[in-house]
């Protein structure tokens, strides 16, 4: 047996009496879960990284069949033509002049004067008198990464019903611009946002990614499956958007690095992570002190370096109001935003997109 798993199954037998279930059934169960991966954490104490420090599990999601993609496609009924004509907007048929062709959809005035005056001087003029342009599509993937932590449980505090005013001013009611007035929870609203945004994605044609995120301890980081970058939006995608629900601790730093390990292979001139959270890293041994969030931050914060330094543009979205006391901790100002309305969160992230991705 590999050293590393047996340094897991003795730490599980010294946790035998406060378990709920024999450590060895534990144990199988875990290397039954799926891939096990294992990475580094930042420890400021000893400003160094701590060498495979967590061990992270990729976990598949049983979908839902669709249901909640498809009553997210029906409250939000009204918005989502807007935002795909929003995508669409951004998606330009973008051109690159390529000068220096022997035939072309037109001369290159330069490239012909200096032809004219070689054939004045008897030298033998160039015969590549032409440009064209050649068409660039976008090159853009990006990864969602979502926070599954036990808070995102918590239930929305229900606003006033909103009323808006049509184009002849007549105040018209919500229907089809969002959700009933049904109690909803955080995960709920992230879980809104992600099927208008994957909507307006597949409008533009943008390569994307969703994972999620939670665990217990740095022995069991948990990273579910989603949505990979090779994957089309099929039932199945939707199904397991639809059964993204809140599990347990959030230890931040852990899934950022897998993440950029996720993007390795993507070969795209522009990539994006996105983090949407609802709080601060936070585990039960994320340092060792419980009552200190700074362990935490700071690990996050040299995961954010990390996937900077790997060619990956990170953007940390929060719906969290007291997010600017930690989040300017973590990153730049620029690379954060901080989302005061949670309801408004599926109206706001494709304008979010666009604003960090670019047109």
């Amino acid at each position: 047996m590999p050293e590393d798993q047996l340094q897991e199954l003795r730490s599980l037998l010294e946790e035998a009496s406060s378990a709920d279930k024999p450590p060895p059934k534990r144990w199988l169960e875990r290397r039954a879960e799926g891939l096990s991966f294992y990475y580094d954490e930042w420890d400021f104490h000893i400003t160094d990284y701590r060498q495979r420090w967590c061990r992270l599990l990729e976990i598949s999601l049983q979908g839902d069949s669709g249901e909640f993609f498809n009553r997210t496609l029906s409250d939000y009924a009204a918005i989502i033509p807007e935002v795909r004509r929003q995508f669409q907007r951004i998606r330009p048929e973008m051109y690159r002049v390529v000068r220096g062709l022997e035939d072309g959809e037109d001369f290159d005035l330069n490239a012909v004067v200096n032809a004219r005056v070689d054939r004045r001087a008897r030298r033998a003029p160039s015969t590549k008198l032409y440009v064209a342009r050649q068409r660039e599509e976008r090159d853009v993937a990006t990864l969602f990464l979502i926070d599954m932590s036990a808070s995102t449980d918590e239930p929305m505090q229900k606003p006033a019903p909103a009323l808006d005013a049509g184009d002849d001013g007549t105040v018209i009611g919500t229907t089809g611009r969002g959700p009933s007035n049904r109690e909803r929870r955080i995960i709920d609203v992230t879980k809104e946002a992600l099927v208008i945004m994957a909507e307006a994605l597949e409008e533009i044609g943008d390569a994307y990614a969703i994972y999620g995120f939670s665990g217990h301890g740095r022995h069991n980081v948990e990273f579910y499956l989603v949505k990979a970058f090779n994957e089309a939006l099929t039932s199945s995608v939707k199904g397991r958007i639809g059964a993204i629900e809140p599990k347990r601790s959030t230890r931040m730093g852990t899934a950022l690095r897998h993440s950029v390990e996720k993007m390795a292979s993507i070969t795209a001139r522009s990539r994006h992570l996105i983090l949407l959270s609802d709080g601060f890293p936070q585990d039960f041994d994320y340092g060792q002190d419980r009552r200190s969030n700074v362990y935490g931050l700071r690990d996050t914060s040299i995961a954010l370096r990390e996937c900077e330094t790997a060619g990956i543009t990170p953007f940390c979205i929060t719906v969290d109001k007291a997010g600017h006391d930690y989040l300017r901790e973590m990153c730049e100002s620029s690379r954060y935003m901080v989302i005061d309305d949670i309801s408004s969160l599926p109206r706001e992230l494709p304008k979010i997109y666009q604003r960090v991705v670019g047109g």
